[in-house]
């Protein structure tokens, strides 16, 4: 299984949601690829530019795993620094 049922619905919900309010919709999730978490944010469009009455999406995502590590590093340091100041 490649996305779990419950993501599976919210990824379902957002392109819903995308279409339905004829908007951009911002959507931000993890799978896990070769055993590794991976994070990425995507902007969901609908896309008028097809020859057929069925409605689409186009989905954008960037793997944005590196900047969450770099995030967490961040946080995680400057907890330590305020300890360090603390004590």
């Amino acid at each position: 299984e490649f996305i779990e049922r419950d993501k599976a619905k919210k990824i379902l919900q957002v392109i819903e949601d995308a279409l339905r309010l004829n908007d951009v919709r911002p959507f931000e999730y993890t799978l896990k690829i070769d055993g590794k978490e991976r994070h990425f944010q995507a902007q969901v469009r609908p896309f008028p530019y097809i020859e057929s009455d069925d409605a689409a999406v186009l989905w954008v995502a960037h793997d944005v795993t590196r900047y969450r590590e770099q995030e967490h590093a961040l946080a995680e340091s400057k907890r330590n620094l305020e300890l360090a100041l603390e004590g």
